[in-house]
């Protein structure tokens, strides 16, 4: 349906066995359209404005979002990149490598897929993987690529837990 107001709550799946797509105009093609979020049944948002245009929920639970790294919006000198448990989706851009002055990288307990790019080695000022780690708690693929090894400043959060990744982990790490 469609939300006319200009606060508005509308209930998505609600109930057992629902399923269904949430789109938004995350274009900004309305005048009216300021805001919108997404959020749990203990009100932890999501999803929201920015962020994705398209959500599948099942039975109340996000199961697949349109989110991915906001990468066009991070500066060039940022050090600190910290997207813990922000409900991205899709693959890490290779681009990412290219923060080279980054020290604290933080993309743990997301749905990332795919393998982590080569170019993540590139990131040498890396320091830490921040609170929660790294890449750890996604659903990244592949084998761990042997250019992590040159982070060699990375301290105890270099984690890469709680993926579904193949082979041995590199001697380099």
């Amino acid at each position: 349906g469609t939300v006319a107001a200009s606060t508005a709550t509308a209930t998505v799946c609600s109930g057992s066995g629902g399923c269904g797509e949430l789109l938004v105009d995350d274009a900004s093609e309305y005048p009216t359209e300021q805001s919108w979020e997404l959020l749990d049944s203990s009100g932890t948002t999501i999803v929201s404005e920015g962020a994705a245009s398209r959500a599948r929920i099942c039975d109340g639970i996000l199961v697949a979002a349109d989110n991915p790294l906001p990468i066009d919006s991070i500066a060039a000198f940022e050090t600190d990149i910290d997207y813990n448990a922000q409900y991205l989706a899709g693959t890490v851009p290779t681009e990412l490598g290219q923060f080279t002055e980054v020290r604290s990288l933080n993309l743990g307990v997301n749905q990332l897929t795919g393998a982590i790019p080569t170019e993540i080695g590139q990131m040498r000022k890396l320091t830490t993987g921040g609170s929660y780690g790294f890449f750890s708690g996604n659903k990244l693929t592949s084998t761990i690529p042997t250019e992590l090894g040159m982070l060699g400043q990375m301290g105890d959060t270099f984690e890469l837990g709680s993926n579904l990744f193949s082979g041995a982990v590199p001697s380099q790490l």
